[in-house]
Order: C-alpha cells, then sequence, then structure tokens
C-alpha cells in the first residue's frame, strides 16, 4: 500500500518532471520491492502518461470576460420594528432580513524608482538602506491620513458644524456640542476618537481648568493631526493629493471606532536587487497600496466634523 501510493502520488505529476527522472524514481522502487510491482508502476505510468493531467494544477489560468473589481463585502441586517402584542399570547410575527453589500476599494496607488547600484555604493549603501522606509514616512502615512479623515468628513448624513474657534472656550463649547449630539443619537461612549488640529489643541491646554480637562476625557484618544492633512475633501494626484476644491479645513473630527470600514486589501512592498534587475544596474523599489475607507450605513452618526468657516 505505501509503495502504491508512492507511485500514485509521483506519477500524477509526471508531466512536470523530466524522463529521466521519473525512470530514476521508478527503478528505485523497483529495485527495493522486486519485480512484482512492476504491473502497479506500469500501470500508474500510462496513466499519467495519456490520461493525466498535461500541466501543474498551480499553472492553471482563469480567464473571465468581468473585470475583477477591488471590493470589500460587509453584511447587512435589517430587523422589523416591535409591535403590540397579539391576542392568545402570541408572539407578533416580524421579518428579519441578511443582505450583503459591496463596497469598492477606491484608494488603489503606486510607485516605483531606481537607485542606480554605483550611487548606493559611494553612499555607503544608505540610499537603498532607507529609501524605502523614508517613502512610507514621507509619502504614504500622509496620504492615507488625509485621505481617510476627508473620506470620512465627507460622508452623507454625519453631524457637522461649521465656526471660526479662536478662543478654548469656543473649542470646549463646541466639543460639548459634538459628545450631546453624539449622545443624543445613542452612539456608544466608548471607543470615541478625537482628532484635532494642533492649534486648536494648544488653546484647549492654555485653558487648563477643571471643564476643558472633564471634556477631553470623554474621548478614549486624542491625537493631533496637521492642518495639511484635516480637509473635507481631497483629489489624489500623481504628485500626492491636494485639498479639493470647495473643500473647508477642518477643526476636529470625532469618530466611533464601530463606525469605520477602514482595511487595506492589498500592501505590497518590493525590492529587487540590481543582480535581478532584467533593466537597469540599479536598485529597483515598488509600492502598491489598495485600500478602502468608509462608514457603514447605519453609523454615520458616529461621526462628527467640525471644520472652519471658508
Amino acid at each position: 500500500e505505501t509503495i502504491v501510493a508512492y507511485i500514485s502520488k509521483s506519477v500524477t505529476i509526471t508531466s512536470g518532471l523530466s524522463w529521466i527522472a521519473f525512470l530514476y524514481k521508478s527503478s528505485t522502487v523497483l529495485w527495493r520491492s522486486g519485480w512484482r510491482f512492476f504491473t502497479y508502476l506500469a500501470f500508474w505510468f500510462l496513466r499519467a502518461r495519456f490520461f493525466g493531467r498535461k500541466a501543474p494544477l498551480q499553472s492553471v489560468i482563469f480567464i473571465s470576460d468581468t473585470e475583477f473589481e477591488k471590493s470589500y463585502v460587509c453584511k447587512k441586517i435589517i430587523c422589523d420594528s416591535f409591535e403590540t402584542k397579539l391576542e392568545n399570547s402570541q408572539y407578533a410575527k416580524k421579518n428579519i432580513e441578511l443582505t450583503y453589500e459591496t463596497k469598492k476599494c477606491e484608494y488603489d496607488r503606486s510607485a516605483s524608482f531606481n537607485v542606480d547600484a554605483v550611487d548606493d555604493e559611494e553612499s555607503a549603501y544608505i540610499l537603498s538602506g532607507n529609501v524605502a522606509g523614508e517613502f512610507i514616512r514621507v509619502e504614504v502615512a500622509p496620504e492615507l491620513d488625509a485621505y481617510r479623515l476627508a473620506k470620512y468628513a465627507g460622508t452623507e448624513g454625519i453631524g457637522a458644524a461649521e465656526a471660526a474657534l479662536t478662543t478654548g472656550q469656543a473649542a470646549i463649547k463646541a466639543l460639548r456640542v459634538a459628545s450631546t449630539e453624539m449622545d443624543d443619537a445613542e452612539v456608544p461612549a466608548e471607543d470615541r476618537i478625537l482628532f484635532i488640529t494642533s492649534t486648536i489643541k494648544g488653546l484647549i491646554d492654555d485653558l487648563d481648568t477643571t471643564a476643558s480637562k472633564k471634556v477631553m476625557e470623554g474621548f478614549s484618544e486624542v491625537i493631533k493631526v496637521p492642518q495639511n492633512r484635516f480637509y473635507t475633501g481631497i483629489n489624489l494626484t500623481e504628485d500626492g493629493y491636494e485639498k479639493a476644491e470647495g473643500a473647508k479645513n477642518l477643526n476636529f473630527l470625532v469618530v466611533q471606532k464601530s463606525a469605520t470600514i477602514q482595511y487595506q486589501k492589498h500592501v505590497a512592498p518590493k525590492v529587487i536587487s540590481p543582480e535581478m534587475n532584467q533593466t537597469a544596474d540599479a536598485w529597483m523599489f515598488g509600492y502598491r497600496n489598495v485600500g478602502i475607507a468608509d462608514v457603514y450605513d447605519n453609523k454615520v452618526k458616529c461621526i462628527y466634523a467640525h471644520s472652519d468657516v471658508q
């Protein structure tokens, strides 16, 4: 049984092996097992040669007329409301519906650049050792921040307000309004994250009062955001991103964590050495990032955006 299993496993992939390798494996089995297994060998050889697959499974290519969409599937559950109890102590019969919604990954960005092998040697390999990390720090992270925050702040139906916050008292008042509105909408108090500009955060810190500290304690996390990443809308360009026409500067943004769809579907950094580079004597660095930033339809009230006046 062991010999048969071994032969069966081996010869079914004979198309991917050379005939010499196959004969070697066959002769080895015969030597160890004797001539009485020759029938098994012949049977499995003929099966693999004339009836087996012609190529390894991994090389099969599936072709479709439909372009595959980069997407994220989320479930949606819809329940009927309560009803007065029926007669004879019977429960009111209601419906529940489970559906799946496909949301497209609209963020798809990539870049590649070369570092000449000689330049890299003359820099004591500083270029090849640091260029990928520097690119992610300087380009990728700021753009992802700006994209995500703009997507959340630009979602239709969220809580929103607009005013110039020039004093700490005005900022505290605006934050209280945001918290009260979210409380009235029954947004969970846990995991509320406050994104706020450094300027307004400084105005609040300068107050140094019990009231100001109490308001800030209502958030699970406070994150300072540079103003150049903090807009109600952005455009992605060939040179990075820019503030969209008609967009406003954000003063602060409150996000309840469970409301967001934030997922990077495909992150692919790639490094190719000069020896493997077929087009240049250089290090080749490639990077692609595909992801989604969105808000669940039934949780739009878990987002509150406060923007500056134009």
